[in-house]
């Protein structure tokens, strides 16, 4: 049975890749559930589950952290958490998966950082980088430079965020689209700090490219019907949409024919990256 691992931030589990920030965070006592963190069920789980791909899913993502923060020292001092090795509940040496991804800043030490988080799990894991949509909309060059030399490393890149940016702006065309695109398609409005994180169709585009990339199977065959399942649709948008009249149409997205397009793009922009 593989195992996978998720070592990140926000920019992973807002979507729903994985359920952090949904249910289970940090307690009173800044003590972290490492048990209920190695059976997380969201969107990746549920791609693997319908693949039939046995796999166990430890979502080790913490709203906000940098990768520094993921190192043997510790948790950042500004955190409930100060000082607490955010991996130090799991067996790192077990993970057969790894996938990482920075948090959003233009992070000159990128390179240092992923490779001490690295170093952490087994040297015969499969590790996987996460391109973000802030890292493509804010133009954040230290991570795109340092690309060649992840996949030289073995490193599979995962540019989710590069294909969401790129139908939000036109670049990546949906012929005879039955819905239309902007930004509120992919990403947050719901306050004026916050139009930057990913919603559920991000979640979806995130997990499948993941699952691709792991995998090798083409995401044209995947049913989507878990989506609405793992996360409530109208609640998500009650919570997350509504600064300055903000609306989104994610759902009629997920349930178009369009979607079919978007799982094409899926597998040539991980063919492109890599």
């Amino acid at each position: 049975m593989r195992k996978a691992i998720f070592v990140g931030n926000s920019f992973i589990y807002y979507g729903g890749c994985v359920y952090t920030g949904k249910t289970w965070r940090v307690d009173e006592t800044s003590a972290i559930d490492y048990a209920r963190r190695q059976d997380d069920r969201a969107y990746f789980y549920q791609i693997c589950k319908q693949y039939g791909v046995e796999i166990s899913v430890t979502d080790a993502t913490h709203g906000g952290r940098i990768l520094a923060e993921f190192t043997e020292a510790g948790d950042g001092k500004d955190y409930p958490t100060a000082g607490i090795d955010l991996l130090g509940g799991y067996d790192l040496s077990s993970y057969t998966d790894v996938f990482i991804s920075e948090a959003g800043r233009n992070n000159k030490d990128f390179i240092r950082d992923i490779e001490a988080v690295m170093r952490r799990f087994s040297p015969d894991a499969n590790f996987y980088y996460l391109i973000h949509n802030y890292t493509v909309s804010q133009r954040h060059n230290e991570i795109y430079s340092a690309l060649p030399y992840l996949r030289s490393k073995g490193v599979k890149i995962i540019p989710w965020g590069q294909l969401v940016y790129d139908i939000w702006v036109g670049d990546a065309e949906i012929v005879d689209a039955e819905c239309k695109y902007n930004k509120n398609s992919f990403i947050v409005k719901q306050s004026e700090r916050d139009g930057f994180h990913e919603n559920p169709l991000c979640g979806y585009i995130c997990a499948q490219m993941c699952f691709t990339a792991m995998t090798g199977e083409s995401a044209s065959g995947t049913d989507l019907s878990f989506c609405s399942e793992v996360i409530n649709f109208d609640k998500y948008i009650s919570d997350h949409y509504g600064f300055e009249g903000s609306t989104t149409n994610f759902p009629e997205i997920l349930a178009s024919r369009d979607m079919e397009q978007i799982k094409k793009y899926c597998d040539e922009y991980i063919k492109q990256f890599n």
